[in-house]
């Protein structure tokens, strides 16, 4: 299997999951319009959301076991651990529609798209600077 491949599918999951968001803040803060096309995308995007998260974080354990061949601390684990963060603030807010949970997710959706980058751009970050 082509583990490398599946790493790429992640990330393309990963801008689909956070392009809703993107496109509601692209809508309302910068075109200022009134599109009803758009919107329809957005929702369309918001209902896979949850199913794509889930995939997203069994596509990338195994993504990361594969690569190395076992699970051990490396840029693409936290990205996972990010990941899992993220995906349990969002079913907090889903079930207890607390503005705490999420805004907590949104700020991990950051986080988990920052780390994305460091995996992406330097994989063996975490064994340069710490030796791990």
């Amino acid at each position: 299997m082509n583990y490398r491949f599946l790493g790429w599918v992640a990330l393309v999951l990963l801008v689909v999951m956070v392009s809703p968001f993107i496109l509601r803040l692209l809508h309302s803060k910068v075109f200022k319009s009134k599109s009803k096309g758009l919107l329809k995308v957005i929702k369309a995007l918001r209902t896979i959301h949850k199913p794509l998260g889930l995939a997203l974080v069994l596509l990338g354990a195994v993504h990361g076991i594969g690569m190395l061949g076992r699970v051990r601390l490396h840029s693409g684990s936290l990205v996972l651990m990010s990941l899992i963060l993220t995906g349990v603030l969002g079913l907090a807010f889903w079930k207890k529609k607390d503005k705490r949970a999420l805004m907590g997710h949104r700020v991990m959706s950051l986080v988990t798209v920052i780390l994305l980058l460091l995996h992406l751009f330097w994989p063996g970050a975490l064994f340069r600077l710490f030796g791990i």
